[in-house]
């Protein structure tokens, strides 16, 4: 795991480092798609091309995510079901009966940023 910082122009520095090296990974998973589009840009700069040497993975669907090319794969929050399971919560405590919270899953959104992984061609 790499942190990287929020800010999508920052987060460019850190993919392009861990894109750099030798032994550069086959996929990156992001935990948003902000810092997925960050490596999008990185990749781009260094020739690699996205999924055919890189697959990227986003997370939170976030509505530009079809509009950058290859489409980013991601996984979508059920929002509809967060704000409901939320709003079961207040309601239960402010009449004394909380609820459980049913556990929210994301679904995968596949789109084209990702694909088979192929073997590494060497390096110079």
């Amino acid at each position: 795991m790499i942190d990287a910082p929020a800010a999508t122009t920052d987060a460019v520095a850190v993919a392009a480092e861990l894109l750099a090296v030798g032994d550069r990974p086959t996929a990156v998973f992001c935990l948003s798609d902000s810092l997925a589009f960050a490596v999008y840009r990185a990749a781009r700069e260094a020739g690699l091309r996205i999924p055919a040497d890189l697959s990227v993975i986003g997370y939170d669907d976030h509505q530009l995510a079809v509009l950058v090319d290859p489409g980013l794969t991601t996984l979508a929050w059920d929002e509809d079901a967060i704000v409901e399971g939320a709003v079961s919560q207040l309601t239960g405590l402010l009449d004394g009966s909380p609820a459980d919270l049913p556990p929210f899953r994301p679904e995968l959104v596949v789109r084209g940023s990702t694909t088979v992984p192929q073997r590494r061609r060497a390096t110079g």
